[in-house]
């Protein structure tokens, strides 16, 4: 089994390869991990939320497969200007905390893959609340899906007038947004995008029997 790498406190940064963890999955118990290395690197890692957290992007496209991620509570996610944060699986059902993006001045995306018209790799989560932060942020998904393949899924969905919520990146193919089935109360203040077909619907657990 995996060793794991936990940060309790300041911060761990890693400034080369995303081999540089190794194999270990990491503990996040209230510090902050900072990924910098340039180019575009992919993080397979195990990622367990004990506590709030902190989670720094750098300036380039990181993207994570989030498929052994775990945890309920908030990670403070910081987009740097220029950096994408770029989702490229689904949300591991072991995870249902916050992303929360606070001053972020970069892009979260869902990196559907496929095609405009096929299954997506990406399509967010029921069980994550989605907090765009008080930055400029936007949030979108890349391909779209259409009709058959491209709902998407906020478990909530909060954020600043200054961020948004937008659509595909491929403008000829509609997604849907299903948000809300946290049953939160979050301040949504977000734009919704008008340069990308979708559609957004509200999404409700009924409630425990009393």
């Amino acid at each position: 089994m995996p060793a794991s790498t936990t940060v309790s406190n300041g911060t761990l940064q890693i400034n080369t390869a995303v081999t540089a963890l190794g194999t270990n999955s990491v503990t996040l118990a209230g510090g902050t991990l900072f990924l910098n290395p340039g180019g575009q690197p992919t993080y397979t890692l195990g990622l367990n939320l004990l506590s709030s957290s902190g989670l720094n992007v750098g300036g380039n496209n990181t993207i994570f497969i989030a498929t052994n991620w775990s945890g309920s509570d908030t990670l403070n996610v910081n987009v740097n200007s220029g950096g994408f944060f770029t989702i490229n699986s689904e949300i591991s059902p072991g995870f249902a905390g916050t992303l929360a993006f606070g001053s972020s001045a970069g892009i979260a995306r869902f990196n559907a893959g496929g095609n405009a018209s096929g299954a997506q790799q990406a399509t967010g989560s029921s069980n994550v609340v989605f907090d765009l932060g008080s930055g400029t942020l936007p949030l979108f998904n890349r391909n779209g899906g259409g009709v058959s393949f491209g709902t998407y899924y906020l478990g909530g969905l909060a954020g600043g007038p200054g961020t948004q919520l937008r659509g595909s990146e491929n403008t000829g193919s509609t997604s849907t947004y299903e948000i809300g089935a946290r049953n939160l109360n979050t301040l949504f203040e977000v734009a919704f995008g008008t340069d990308m077909p979708m559609w957004v619907r509200r999404s409700r657990r009924p409630p425990s029997p009393s």
